[in-house]
């Protein structure tokens, strides 16, 4: 545990920086590079090497302070000499280097930091280095070589790390800090590196003497050679000169880079800043002064065994003895001050608790009992934490949770709960409620404790929610693949958050969302699923500036062994409910909501809730919920698509395919007809597996992509995923084929199948049914509606009322129906030897060249003429006799004596196998045609004649 917990107020964790960006993102702030090193801006007064102490204390406390856990971890602190950037520091006979590691923060109004600012007795402070962390390669180091810190000078574009070194320098309110070029420091020299390629060229601007030694030599003069050539002399002559003239050049060029080099710095706050003192050799106590906390009397005795107990034993018994204990008791005891208690609770926070035996064990929560009440807010820090690791390992046996926590170190992180400071109190409410995770009383209790920071605004809504965020993480049931306690999921009250830090709160939740169950149940239940409109839209807006997911594959889940960890991999948000909060909000009727539910919706990874975890029955009922959303929005959107279509279910993903197609959208529908016809789709089961309601609404969509009205008697879709139509309508969509109501009426089977769907309760299935009905007969589509009207008043309302209705307006309906077909038909008939195929019945025919598409001999017997009457029918112009029967159930055309073809005009039609044959039935087909065949005798073939429609 790092002693850097005690600045936990100061510097917030790597998640807090993550909320930071995102918030900058969305306000729009400008991303600043924090290892970049620039100019100073000139409007900030830069003071003068060797300021006066009190124009460095105009504030009577300065956020300076010595980082003692790298003072605990350092090892040696005295160096004979030392290397910060360009410069080297060296100590004189009889004295010594130390180098003390501090840490700045920023304040109200800027500060400056000079070598008077911190005081040790008997030494000087030489000078300041400015630490910048670890950065990528090609960026500013340590030596000053490098590669991001901007000199401002050079030409071509080209960055000069100027000098980390200062003798002072200012911290301004905006957390940035601000150095001149020091010319001289006493105790230092500059040493050019043995690389002169390497050469920094700060060390020409503070050293003219070297740059002048670069100035090019004349050259010398050049003698023609013997036997030499006029023109070969020439060319050297040529050759040297230019050389020369070169060189002159770079080095005018080296000259001007290294005068504009700018002398004024600023960068962001430094991860660290060392401190060089010189110090007299054998010192042994360390008295220093400066801003508050100090002062501070340090033993480097003392500072040696307590490194110890973390050195290389760290985290083992072996490092803490009863003589290092009461050593530190001493300690506490002899120096109550700010620094020492520092230094104690960060040694303790070295320990690993569950090696420490119980000889040793009572002594050190004495000094933890001490710590926590003692004065410092960053030493209780420290000692919360330290009390909560050994609360959770007792008596050396390491172990967790309420069942082996130690009761009394529990009471003392009780007592702290009640900690002055709101960082401190918040960090042993999260300590407490980790070690009581099993208790549901303590939870709730915890929650309510919690609720009552968030609503005060301190310690922050974001420290808040990531402390409950680690307790659901610390307890032993929550997991990728378990839900958290109901409490931490329903109780916690984000409403309450000042409006102030919404927006960091949302940030911390949308960022855990992927890889912490918790933070995605809040966002669903509380965030996205919020009854405050203003909330659920602001959530929508800062997911949509999330970094993009991982580029890895997006697929869900289906068979996954752990889907929580697959999304949390690609930085994915679980979608785990068919109720979940973005629904709503897909479904908005604001557009600027909807508009940008459907932009995060590819944020989300299907998977379902963790109790079906690997079910694909759930994942199946959230898959379609996005698709039956998407279905209601035109145009289509894309990132829906892409979800939906990537299901590793076959049949799930094809019928969230067909669910697309309810969008209506024109624009789509090709993409989404090519998905459905592949090769291993399985379409009619698929769309089998639809609800009634889904068919209906795919039906709809398909219609409205084609730019066509959707006609009622789709409703016939809600008759059962088993019923014949509905495999019959998928393979229409995935032949990319608009059926007509005939085809409908045509496809939905026997009339005693359509009397039972027009007496069933399902209005919508009977309004279909009954326009399949008054289809099939010929009807208009006008008369489905007086029948549908009157099937709802059938007595009995059944299929034996509905079909005694149905007998009495047949008749009628049929009637009405064939007046309206008649007209000039074109008659052909059809020979075909070798076996019959009724698939000839479904066959296009050309009516201008019927060979074109009608294999073996056809007759044109030329137009005919269908007259119908109150009296009859009959077909004019030729020698047929034809009839309405009334024993079918679809409109029919009956040729009473098919054998009279033999008498059509064409001399081919005597040779017709048409003799001593029974009436043939000519059926209406969609088209519009009246169509039949008959077998010949002995399996001689078939003949079909074609009744079909002109001019229509």
């Amino acid at each position: 545990m790092s002693a850097t917990l005690a600045w936990a107020g100061r510097f917030p964790r790597l998640r807090s920086c993550l909320v930071l960006t995102l918030l900058g993102v969305l306000t729009g702030a400008a991303a600043v590079n924090a290892q970049q090193v620039s100019p100073a801006r000139p409007q900030t007064a830069l003071p003068a090497a060797g300021a006066t102490e009190e124009a460095a204390t105009e504030l009577q406390a300065i956020p300076l302070e010595i980082d003692v856990g790298q003072l605990l971890a350092a090892g040696e602190l005295w160096r004979g000499t030392y290397q910060a950037s360009i410069w080297t520091f060296t100590a004189a006979e009889g004295r010594q280097l130390l180098v003390l590691p501090l840490r700045l923060a920023t304040d109200r109004q800027a500060y400056t930091v000079t070598t008077s600012t911190i005081r040790l007795r008997g030494a000087k402070l030489i000078a300041y280095e400015l630490v910048l962390p670890r950065q990528e390669e090609g960026s500013a180091r340590r030596d000053g070589n490098a590669g991001n810190a901007s000199g401002g000078g050079g030409g071509g574009g080209e960055v000069v790390a100027p000098p980390l070194v200062a003798r002072s320098f200012t911290v301004t309110p905006d957390g940035r800090v601000q150095w001149k070029l020091e010319r001289s420091i006493v105790g230092g020299t500059l040493v050019p590196p043995t690389d002169q390629a390497g050469l920094n060229p700060y060390l020409l601007k503070l050293q003219p003497q070297l740059l002048e030694q670069r100035t090019p030599a004349a050259p010398a003069r050049i003698t023609r050679e013997a036997n030499e050539s006029a023109r070969d002399y020439q060319n050297r002559v040529t050759a040297a000169s230019e050389t020369a003239r070169q060189q002159i050049k770079d080095f005018n060029e080296l000259r001007r880079r290294v005068n504009s080099l700018p002398t004024e710095f600023e960068m962001p706050l430094p991860a660290q800043v060392l401190a060089v003192f010189d110090v007299r050799a054998g010192t042994s106590v360390l008295e220093l002064t400066g801003p508050p906390p100090l002062p501070w009397s340090l033993s480097l005795a003392d500072l040696q065994t307590l490194a110890g107990v973390g050195g290389s034993g760290r985290g083992a018994e072996g490092g803490l003895s009863e003589e290092t204990l009461s050593l530190m008791q001493r300690m506490m005891r002899a120096q109550p001050v700010a620094y020492q208690f520092r230094l104690l609770a960060t040694t303790l926070s070295t320990l690993n608790p569950a090696t420490v035996g119980q000889e040793l064990r009572s002594g050190v929560l004495a000094l933890l009992k001490q710590l926590l009440a003692c004065p410092d807010v960053a030493a209780r820090h420290t000692a919360i934490e330290v009390t909560a690791n050994f609360a959770a390992a007792p008596n050396g046996a390491g172990a967790g949770g309420a069942a082996g926590a130690d009761p009394s170190v529990v009471e003392m992180l009780a007592k702290a709960r009640e900690d002055a400071d709101p960082v401190n109190k918040l960090l042993a409410l999260g300590g407490w409620m980790r070690v009581n995770g099993g208790d549901q009383a303590a939870l709730k209790q915890g929650v309510e404790m919690a609720n009552r920071l968030l609503a005060s605004g301190a310690p922050g809504a974001e420290r808040v929610l990531t402390t409950l965020l680690d307790v659901a993480a610390g307890l032993p049931q929550a997991n990728n693949t378990t839900a958290p306690p109901q409490e931490l999921v329903k109780d916690v009250a984000l409403a309450q958050i000042p409006a102030g830090q919404r927006d960091a709160a949302i940030a911390t939740v949308a960022l855990a969302a992927p890889g912490r169950m918790l933070a995605s149940m809040w966002l669903d239940r509380h965030l996205l699923g919020s009854a405050d409109g203003a909330w659920a839209r602001r959530t929508l807006e800062i997911l949509r500036a999330l970094p993009a997911p991982a580029a890895a594959e997006q697929s869900n889940v289906l068979g996954d062994e752990n889907p929580g960890a697959a999304a949390a991999a690609r930085g994915l948000i679980p979608l785990s409910t068919a109720e979940h909060g973005i629904f709503k909000l897909l479904g908005s009727p604001d557009p600027a909501v909807s508009g940008l539910a459907w932009e995060v919706i590819g944020r989300f990874l299907i998977v379902a809730n963790e109790s079906v975890y690997g079910e694909a029955g759930a994942q199946t009922a959230i898959s379609r919920a996005v698709a039956r959303a998407a279905g209601k929005v035109t145009p289509l959107p894309a990132q829906v698509v892409d979800l939906l279509v990537r299901q590793r279910d076959p049949e799930n993903r094809a019928a969230c395919i067909f669910l697309l197609l309810a969008s209506g959208d024109p624009a789509a529908r090709g993409g989404i007809i090519d998905m459905l016809a592949g090769p291993d789709v399985p379409v009619t089961t698929a769309f089998a597996t639809l609800t009634a309601d889904d068919r209906q609404a795919v039906a709809g969509g398909y219609y409205r992509a084609f730019g066509e009205p959707a006609p009622k008697v789709i409703g016939l879709l809600r008759a059962g995923g088993s019923a014949p139509i509905v495999e019959w309508f998928a393979r229409q969509v995935t032949r990319g084929s608009l059926p007509t109501v005939a085809g409908w009426a045509l496809a939905a089977g026997e009339t005693s199948a359509l009397l039972e769907w027009a007496a069933a309760e399902d209005r919508v299935l009977a309004q279909g049914a009954a326009v399949a009905l008054v289809a099939k007969v010929g009807g208009r589509e006008q008369d489905a509606d007086p029948l549908y009207e009157a099937f709802e008043h059938a007595v009995p309302r059944d299929a034996n009322g509905v079909g005694i209705v149905w007998q009495d307006k047949r008749g009628p309906i049929l009637m009405a129906g064939l007046k309206a077909r008649a007209g000039s038909y074109r008659l052909l008939v059809h020979v075909l030897e070798g076996a019959f195929d009724e698939g000839l019945n479904a066959a296009a025919v050309n009516v201008d060249n019927p060979a074109a598409t009608l294999p073996g001999r056809v007759i044109n017997a030329g137009a005919m003429n269908l007259s119908v009457t109150d009296k009859g029918v009959t077909l004019g112009g030729g020698p047929l006799n034809v009839s309405v029967p009334q024993d079918e159930d679809r409109l029919t055309l009956r040729l009473d004596i098919p054998s009279n073809l033999k008498q059509l005009s064409d001399p081919s039609a005597a040779s017709l196998p048409v003799d001593d044959t029974s009436p043939l039935n000519l059926y209406l087909q969609q088209d519009g045609s009246f169509r039949g065949s008959l077998e010949v005798a002995g399996g001689g073939g078939a003949v079909q004649v074609l009744l079909l429609p002109v001019g229509r």
